[in-house]
């Protein structure tokens, strides 16, 4: 993806500056909104690999397959509880929306995370 432009997780700055250096590796997500962020930009731009890399390793599956039929258009971040910098756990509810086939859809999560040497996604619940 271009460095310039938006990135995918609406905050409004660029993806270079945003979520291109968590993605690769460039920078550590601050926060688990920040990772949250960066997996839902992951999801948007297909980066397997970051999505995998970024899950706990008591929860991670040994592959992941994304549908390219889904585009997705837009997070929008619900609520946290911890989560900063100083936490060891935090939880983000967020709503994502996509596209697929011309239907427009969204799904709502709770996501866990956990900070051990770096925040990592662990597991959510549908809401």
């Amino acid at each position: 993806m271009d460095d310039a432009r938006r990135c995918p997780c609406g905050t409004g700055l660029p993806f270079g500056e945003c979520c291109g250096p968590i993605l690769l590796g460039e920078r550590e997500a601050a926060t688990a909104e920040a990772l949250m962020r960066s997996r839902f930009t992951a999801f948007a731009v297909g980066d397997v690999a970051w999505l995998l890399r970024s899950w706990h390793t008591s929860t991670r599956p040994r592959s992941l397959e994304l549908d390219p039929g889904i585009r997705w258009l837009r997070l929008d971040v619900l609520g946290t509880t911890g989560g900063g910098p100083f936490d060891r756990d935090g939880t983000v509810s967020f709503e994502s929306h996509w596209v697929a086939d011309g239907t427009r859809g969204s799904m709502r999560e709770l996501s866990r995370f956990r900070r051990d040497s770096g925040w990592q996604y662990v597991d959510g619940d549908r809401i």
